[in-house]
């Protein structure tokens, strides 16, 4: 298990007068759209919810290793699908890159200090090209939520605790020092934990809170958890990025919350709406029937916004119950 943390001179090189500061500085300009994140012993920059870069503070020979971190392979469409597009490249070992990618290979391998503020642009520029061809809406929306700007208590993004093959979304904090874990549901895919034939791990919301409970329940992972959420929120008040009226308090409590975005569009049609109401309310059913005990400790709640809301008010939460299809059906009736 793996602590989020990063060494005091890694921070001093993030701080103001620091050689590192660019970065900074390029996550609090909102132009850029970029969030800044805490890993151990590296930090990573993420953009539209992809890893746009990564730096690792010291590699064998002392020095910082810095890594474009996007994936092509991992995220393109399959090749016999992927669009003839001269902004994409493959290159001999058959990985999907940019253009650009391909031909400055030797220089995106063996980025420095220098030259990851010189490509910086370029690398970006990467980025916007795939996504023109592989739009990710629910993406989008994730990234901006957790853009400081537009959420300034967002900890972190994609906390993952391997052991217990759990990962989270997104982790907040409120002024009063509670953590929320926050689960992303965009649009009404994924919302069923009915098993399917082709995944490996059910994501429906029966399956996250039952990852949830089973996180905050362990005293293990809920201390690596704590302890990680404190280290990211000082430092990252320390760089500016949070405001210091944040705090988490000495024996932090918990909540759960789905957060729902776009759930029902304006095309929708009234069969549809039954549908997706249907799947939420055997989930909840699900929900409702785990150990008493632990249902009345971590109540689960729901936050419900429409699919260009990115700020997210903690204190409008409500209980994650059938009422939700109610707001659901009502949001729909406004649209």
């Amino acid at each position: 298990m793996t602590d989020r943390i990063i060494s005091t001179d890694f921070i001093k090189a993030l701080d103001k007068n620091g050689k590192l500061h660019w970065i900074i500085e390029t996550v609090l300009n909102k132009e850029n759209e970029c969030s800044f994140e805490i890993r151990k012993n590296r930090i990573a920059i993420y953009y539209k919810h992809g890893k746009l870069l990564e730096v690792n503070e010291k590699g064998q020979s002392g020095n910082r290793i810095y890594t474009y971190a996007f994936n092509y392979k991992k995220y393109a469409k399959r090749k016999k699908e992927h669009p003839t597009n001269e902004k994409i490249t493959r290159v001999e070992n058959g990985e999907l890159w940019s253009s650009f990618a391909a031909e400055h290979q030797d220089q995106l391998k063996e980025l420095n200090d220098d030259t990851a503020k010189e490509y910086f642009k370029d690398i970006k520029k990467m980025m916007d090209e795939w996504f023109e061809e592989n739009p990710r809406k629910e993406w989008n929306h994730q990234h901006k939520v957790s853009l400081p700007y537009n959420n300034d208590n967002v900890l972190d993004i994609e906390y993952e605790i391997r052991e217990a093959n759990t990962k989270v979304d997104m982790v907040m904090v409120d002024e009063t020092g509670r953590i929320y874990l926050v689960e992303n549901k965009y649009g009404s895919k994924a919302l069923s934990s009915d098993k399917k034939t082709n995944k490996k791990l059910d994501q429906g919301l029966y399956k996250h809170y039952q990852d949830y409970t089973n996180l905050v329940e362990n005293p293990v992972y809920k201390k690596c958890l704590i302890d990680s959420m404190r280290f990211i929120i000082k430092t990252k008040q320390q760089l500016g990025i949070m405001p210091q009226k944040y705090h988490i308090s000495e024996n932090p409590e918990f909540s759960f919350v789905f957060l729902f975005a776009e759930l029902v569009s304006k095309g929708d049609s009234k069969k549809r709406i039954s549908n997706i109401c249907d799947i939420m309310k055997k989930e909840i059913e699900k929900i409702e029937k785990i150990d008493k005990e632990i249902y009345s400790k971590y109540p689960p709640y729901e936050i419900c916004v429409a699919g260009d809301v990115f700020r997210i008010r903690l204190d409008e939460k409500k209980p994650f119950t059938e009422a939700v299809l109610d707001e659901m059906i009502n949001q729909k009736d406004k649209m």
